[in-house]
Parts: structure tokens; sequence; C-alpha cells
């Protein structure tokens, strides 16, 4: 899943984690105003793309990797 193809849940969630630490799914919802389900399963579509990391149940951080830059413009 290239950035240029995420929904715009996915990508305000990605940006709510990436800005750095371990993220739960409550406090991603509260950080852009979602439910916690639709925060927890856009994270878990994301960590199967690799964009993400699990961090035990329902938390997520972002993913060490050159792939989470992103496309200005």
């Amino acid at each position: 899943m290239a950035h240029d193809t995420l929904t715009p849940q996915q990508q305000k969630v990605f940006d709510a984690v990436k800005r750095g630490g371990v993220h739960s799914s409550i406090g991603i919802a509260g950080d852009i105003g979602i439910s916690p389900n639709s925060a927890s399963r856009a994270a878990r579509q994301l960590t199967r793309a690799g964009l993400l990391q699990a961090r035990g149940r329902e938390r997520w951080s972002a993913a060490q990797t050159d792939r989470m830059e992103m496309k200005d413009g």
C-alpha cells in the first residue's frame, strides 16, 4: 500500500502515529475525531501494509522504514 493509495482516514491515523511514541486506538481516535473501532481498523490495515508496527493489543507505533517518507505535492 503506497501513501497515494491510503484512504483519508488511514492517512489521518498514519499521520497521528508517525509523530512518535506508541499510540492506543482510543488515543488515536481522540486525536483525530473518529471512533476507536475505526482507528483500530485503519491501524491494522496500515500494519499489514508495513507502515505501522503493532506494540501489544490495540497499540501501534510507526514502522522503522524508509517507506514512511511522504511525497510532497
